[in-house]
């Protein structure tokens, strides 16, 4: 008989897309545009759910539906990476098989990567991460990326942001709902927000992401945190 070891890996930062119905959207007073970027655009209880229902057996819930897979995105340079993939996978491997022992072979590894950009908002939703990743990135290079993203699918079609919404209400969102996090009891928050009443999260871990070169020395961290993370709690 087989037993489930499932981790959970958050990956937060700046906001991407919208997460609900746009009818139940709201909106924001002084644009009159949608909110796709704060709390009220997400519906936490059921997020939540379904990450405690992931996090306990490793599987989605049979309604989970998603439109990434169809959205549009600027691709890396796979072939520079393919090396590197190889070799970490290698060294994952070698961690688990380590972590099981030579007497339990029916062990069933679950890695569920969990994306959002206001992951951190929530504290119920921050406890169920195992392993909590935060990328960041300069104003400007948020900004032309979700400028390059001409369109977004959601459940009711198609999205395009109007003129300014990043100016208006990406980046705005952004710092007010974040600017309350800190890295492991630094007296600077993780974005160049005002400064508040700081939640300190002690193991998260912050990246770069400015350059897309960089994201193979990324990934090496982020592998090794999750390492980490195993060796300690099997």
């Amino acid at each position: 008989m087989s037993s489930k070891r499932v981790i959970t890996i958050g990956i937060g930062g700046a906001s991407c897309s919208g997460k609900t119905l746009e009818k139940d959207l709201p909106i924001d007073p002084i644009t009159n545009y949608t909110d796709w970027d704060c709390p009220d655009a997400i519906n936490f209880p059921l997020f939540l759910s379904n990450l405690k229902n992931i996090h306990q057996d490793g599987t989605l819930p049979t309604t989970f539906v998603s439109n990434e897979v169809n959205n549009i995105f600027k691709d890396i340079e796979r072939d520079e990476l393919n090396e590197l993939v190889k070799r970490l996978s290698l060294r994952i491997n070698e961690v688990l098989s380590a972590s099981v022992g030579r007497d339990n072979k029916n062990v069933e590894w679950y890695f569920v990567l969990v994306d959002g950009f206001l992951l951190y908002y929530d504290p119920e939703v921050i406890n169920e991460l195992d392993v909590k990743f935060f990328v960041k990135a300069d104003r400007e290079i948020m900004k032309k990326r979700r400028e390059e993203r001409i369109s977004y699918v959601t459940v009711e079609g198609y999205y395009e942001d109007p003129p300014e919404y990043f100016d208006k209400i990406v980046w705005p969102n952004y710092i007010k709902f974040h600017k309350h996090l800190s890295l492991k009891g630094q007296s600077f928050s993780l974005i160049n927000g005002e400064k508040s009443e700081l939640k300190v999260i002690e193991d998260m871990v912050a990246f770069d992401s400015n350059h897309d070169k960089i994201f193979g020395e990324n990934l090496e961290k982020a592998v090794e945190t999750v390492i980490k993370f195993i060796e300690k709690k099997w």
